[in-house]
Protein backbone atom coordinates (compact mmCIF):
# COMPACT_ATOMS: atom_id res chain seq x y z
CA UNK A 1 0.00 0.00 0.00
CA UNK A 2 2.76 2.21 0.43
CA UNK A 3 4.39 1.62 -2.92
CA UNK A 4 0.84 1.85 -4.48
CA UNK A 5 0.08 5.12 -2.99
CA UNK A 6 3.60 6.94 -2.54
CA UNK A 7 2.71 7.28 1.46
CA UNK A 8 5.83 6.66 4.02
CA UNK A 9 3.76 4.53 5.92
CA UNK A 10 0.76 2.36 6.45
CA UNK A 11 -1.23 0.14 9.13
CA UNK A 12 -3.26 -2.28 7.71
CA UNK A 13 -5.65 -4.49 10.03
CA UNK A 14 -7.99 -7.04 9.01
CA UNK A 15 -11.93 -6.46 9.05
CA UNK A 16 -14.71 -9.17 8.64
CA UNK A 17 -16.34 -6.52 6.47
CA UNK A 18 -18.78 -5.11 9.03
CA UNK A 19 -18.43 -1.57 8.86
CA UNK A 20 -18.95 -0.72 12.55
CA UNK A 21 -16.57 -3.68 13.35
CA UNK A 22 -14.17 -2.48 10.59
CA UNK A 23 -14.18 1.31 12.24
CA UNK A 24 -13.10 0.07 15.38
CA UNK A 25 -10.18 -2.06 14.76
CA UNK A 26 -9.16 0.94 12.65
CA UNK A 27 -9.81 3.21 15.47
CA UNK A 28 -7.48 0.32 18.14
CA UNK A 29 -5.01 0.46 15.34
CA UNK A 30 -4.73 4.16 15.01
CA UNK A 31 -4.22 4.73 18.95
CA UNK A 32 -1.56 1.80 18.76
CA UNK A 33 0.57 3.64 16.22
CA UNK A 34 0.29 7.20 18.05
CA UNK A 35 1.31 5.81 21.23
CA UNK A 36 4.29 4.02 19.83
CA UNK A 37 5.20 6.69 17.26
CA UNK A 38 4.71 10.23 18.88
CA UNK A 39 7.62 12.21 20.75
CA UNK A 40 7.40 14.36 23.37
CA UNK A 41 7.30 18.08 22.23
CA UNK A 42 5.18 17.30 19.41
CA UNK A 43 1.90 19.34 18.70
CA UNK A 44 -0.71 17.11 17.28
CA UNK A 45 -3.65 18.10 15.40
CA UNK A 46 -6.86 16.43 15.19
CA UNK A 47 -10.02 17.17 12.82
CA UNK A 48 -13.38 14.92 14.04
CA UNK A 49 -15.23 12.08 12.73
CA UNK A 50 -16.77 8.60 14.45
CA UNK A 51 -13.58 6.93 13.53
CA UNK A 52 -11.52 9.22 15.77
CA UNK A 53 -14.05 9.31 18.14
CA UNK A 54 -13.58 5.38 18.49
CA UNK A 55 -10.26 6.12 18.33
CA UNK A 56 -10.08 8.03 21.78
CA UNK A 57 -12.18 5.27 23.81
CA UNK A 58 -8.94 3.05 23.13
CA UNK A 59 -6.16 5.61 23.39
CA UNK A 60 -3.41 4.54 26.21
CA UNK A 61 -1.13 6.85 27.69
CA UNK A 62 0.56 9.27 25.32
CA UNK A 63 3.81 10.67 25.16
CA UNK A 64 3.82 14.62 26.52
CA UNK A 65 2.05 16.15 23.58
CA UNK A 66 0.30 19.03 22.95
CA UNK A 67 -3.08 18.99 20.86
CA UNK A 68 -4.80 21.56 18.43
CA UNK A 69 -8.34 21.10 17.37
CA UNK A 70 -8.10 21.84 13.33
CA UNK A 71 -12.11 22.29 12.85
CA UNK A 72 -14.79 23.46 14.59
CA UNK A 73 -17.77 21.58 15.52
CA UNK A 74 -20.18 19.84 13.28
CA UNK A 75 -23.50 18.40 14.79
CA UNK A 76 -25.17 18.05 17.94
CA UNK A 77 -23.49 15.05 19.63
CA UNK A 78 -20.94 15.72 22.11
CA UNK A 79 -19.85 12.25 22.19
CA UNK A 80 -18.23 12.36 18.82
CA UNK A 81 -17.55 16.47 19.11
CA UNK A 82 -14.04 17.85 17.77
CA UNK A 83 -13.96 19.74 21.03
CA UNK A 84 -14.47 16.20 23.04
CA UNK A 85 -11.50 14.60 20.94
CA UNK A 86 -9.06 17.35 21.67
CA UNK A 87 -9.67 16.42 25.40
CA UNK A 88 -9.05 12.86 25.69
CA UNK A 89 -6.22 12.73 23.71
CA UNK A 90 -5.17 15.82 26.03
CA UNK A 91 -5.84 13.46 29.14
CA UNK A 92 -4.20 10.65 27.57
CA UNK A 93 -1.04 12.47 26.82
CA UNK A 94 -0.89 14.97 29.79
CA UNK A 95 -0.13 18.05 27.49
CA UNK A 96 -2.34 21.16 26.58
CA UNK A 97 -5.30 20.99 24.75
CA UNK A 98 -6.56 23.88 22.27
CA UNK A 99 -10.00 23.52 21.36
CA UNK A 100 -12.11 25.41 18.61
CA UNK A 101 -15.55 26.47 20.51
CA UNK A 102 -17.02 27.54 16.95
CA UNK A 103 -18.70 26.09 14.16
CA UNK A 104 -17.32 24.40 11.35
CA UNK A 105 -19.74 26.23 9.01
CA UNK A 106 -20.92 29.31 9.23
CA UNK A 107 -23.99 30.94 6.82
CA UNK A 108 -21.26 33.48 5.07
CA UNK A 109 -17.94 34.33 4.47
CA UNK A 110 -18.49 37.15 6.69
CA UNK A 111 -19.73 35.58 9.87
CA UNK A 112 -17.04 32.84 9.26
CA UNK A 113 -13.76 35.62 9.38
CA UNK A 114 -15.38 37.29 11.90
CA UNK A 115 -15.28 33.87 14.34
CA UNK A 116 -11.45 33.27 13.45
CA UNK A 117 -10.79 36.59 14.88
CA UNK A 118 -11.89 35.53 18.34
CA UNK A 119 -9.23 34.87 20.41
CA UNK A 120 -9.84 31.24 21.24
CA UNK A 121 -10.28 30.58 17.99
CA UNK A 122 -7.21 32.83 16.60
CA UNK A 123 -5.02 31.10 19.22
CA UNK A 124 -5.80 27.77 17.45
CA UNK A 125 -5.49 28.80 14.11
CA UNK A 126 -2.27 30.28 14.73
CA UNK A 127 -0.68 26.79 16.20
CA UNK A 128 -1.92 25.24 13.35
CA UNK A 129 1.75 26.15 11.27
CA UNK A 130 3.45 24.61 13.95
CA UNK A 131 1.82 20.72 13.76
CA UNK A 132 4.03 18.02 13.36
CA UNK A 133 1.67 15.20 13.50
CA UNK A 134 -2.34 15.57 11.94
CA UNK A 135 -4.88 12.58 12.32
CA UNK A 136 -7.25 13.23 9.85
CA UNK A 137 -10.57 11.24 9.18
CA UNK A 138 -11.99 10.73 5.56
CA UNK A 139 -16.31 12.32 4.62
CA UNK A 140 -17.24 10.41 1.42
CA UNK A 141 -19.51 12.03 -0.65
CA UNK A 142 -19.80 9.48 -3.23
CA UNK A 143 -21.41 7.49 -1.61
CA UNK A 144 -22.43 9.58 1.03
CA UNK A 145 -20.51 8.54 4.16
CA UNK A 146 -19.89 11.95 5.53
CA UNK A 147 -20.79 13.41 8.52
CA UNK A 148 -20.20 16.72 7.21
CA UNK A 149 -22.14 15.62 3.59
CA UNK A 150 -24.74 14.60 6.22
CA UNK A 151 -25.52 18.08 7.79
CA UNK A 152 -25.17 20.11 4.52
CA UNK A 153 -28.48 21.45 3.08
CA UNK A 154 -29.70 18.74 0.57
CA UNK A 155 -29.95 21.42 -2.09
CA UNK A 156 -26.32 22.84 -1.16
CA UNK A 157 -25.25 19.46 -1.02
CA UNK A 158 -26.07 18.76 -4.56
CA UNK A 159 -24.60 21.49 -5.93
CA UNK A 160 -21.28 20.70 -4.63
CA UNK A 161 -21.74 17.19 -5.55
CA UNK A 162 -22.60 18.73 -9.35
CA UNK A 163 -19.24 20.56 -8.47
CA UNK A 164 -17.15 17.26 -8.80
CA UNK A 165 -16.82 16.37 -4.66
CA UNK A 166 -16.33 13.40 -3.87
CA UNK A 167 -14.06 13.78 -0.78
CA UNK A 168 -13.89 15.55 2.16
CA UNK A 169 -10.88 15.85 4.68
CA UNK A 170 -11.25 19.13 7.27
CA UNK A 171 -13.37 21.12 5.45
CA UNK A 172 -11.27 20.90 2.12
CA UNK A 173 -13.42 19.53 -0.73
CA UNK A 174 -11.70 16.92 -3.31
CA UNK A 175 -12.39 15.75 -7.09
CA UNK A 176 -11.85 12.57 -8.23
CA UNK A 177 -8.51 13.50 -9.69
CA UNK A 178 -7.23 15.22 -6.49
CA UNK A 179 -7.99 18.86 -7.39
CA UNK A 180 -9.54 20.72 -4.98
CA UNK A 181 -13.18 22.28 -5.27
CA UNK A 182 -15.61 24.85 -4.03
CA UNK A 183 -12.40 27.18 -2.48
CA UNK A 184 -15.75 29.50 -1.87
CA UNK A 185 -17.28 27.03 0.41
CA UNK A 186 -13.91 26.78 2.39
CA UNK A 187 -14.50 30.41 3.04
CA UNK A 188 -17.43 29.25 5.12
CA UNK A 189 -15.73 27.31 7.27
CA UNK A 190 -13.29 27.24 10.33
CA UNK A 191 -11.07 24.79 9.47
CA UNK A 192 -7.25 24.00 8.57
CA UNK A 193 -6.49 24.58 4.80
CA UNK A 194 -5.05 22.38 2.67
CA UNK A 195 -1.45 24.29 1.72
CA UNK A 196 -1.66 23.69 5.61
CA UNK A 197 -2.56 20.51 5.73
CA UNK A 198 0.46 19.80 2.87
CA UNK A 199 2.96 21.72 5.19
CA UNK A 200 2.45 19.25 8.42
CA UNK A 201 5.54 17.05 8.19
CA UNK A 202 3.14 13.88 9.32
CA UNK A 203 -0.25 13.13 7.93
CA UNK A 204 -2.34 10.22 8.80
CA UNK A 205 -5.58 9.78 7.07
CA UNK A 206 -7.48 7.17 9.58
CA UNK A 207 -10.44 5.32 7.31
CA UNK A 208 -12.19 2.07 6.92
CA UNK A 209 -14.55 0.30 4.58
CA UNK A 210 -14.08 -0.72 0.66
CA UNK A 211 -17.39 2.28 -0.17
CA UNK A 212 -14.17 4.49 0.87
CA UNK A 213 -12.01 4.04 -1.89
CA UNK A 214 -12.76 6.55 -4.33
CA UNK A 215 -12.87 9.23 -2.14
CA UNK A 216 -8.83 8.06 -0.28
CA UNK A 217 -7.82 8.09 -3.45
CA UNK A 218 -8.91 11.15 -4.56
CA UNK A 219 -7.17 12.81 -1.26
CA UNK A 220 -4.43 10.92 -1.96
CA UNK A 221 -4.00 12.68 -5.32
CA UNK A 222 -4.34 15.79 -3.65
CA UNK A 223 -1.42 15.38 -1.57
CA UNK A 224 -3.07 15.36 1.35
CA UNK A 225 -1.55 12.68 3.55
CA UNK A 226 1.53 10.86 4.11
CA UNK A 227 0.73 8.19 6.04
CA UNK A 228 -3.12 5.47 5.85
CA UNK A 229 -4.26 3.20 8.54
CA UNK A 230 -7.39 1.54 7.65
CA UNK A 231 -8.82 -1.91 7.17
CA UNK A 232 -8.01 -4.87 4.73
CA UNK A 233 -11.19 -3.72 2.67
CA UNK A 234 -10.13 -0.43 1.55
CA UNK A 235 -6.43 -1.28 1.39
CA UNK A 236 -7.14 -3.72 -1.26
CA UNK A 237 -9.84 -1.46 -3.06
CA UNK A 238 -6.86 0.76 -3.28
Amino acid sequence: LVTELGLTEAVVVESDGSEVIARQHVATAAADLLSRTLRDGELLGISWGRTLSAMTETLPSLPGVSVVQLTGTVGSNFEQSPVEIVRKVAQSSGGSAHPIFAPMVVDNAATAAALRQQSDVAQAIKMFGDVTTAVLALGSWDPIESQLAETVPEAKRAELIARGVVAEVAATLIARDGSLVAPDFADHCIAIGADQIRAIPRVLLVAAGGRKAAAARAVVRAGLLTGIVTDRVLAEAL
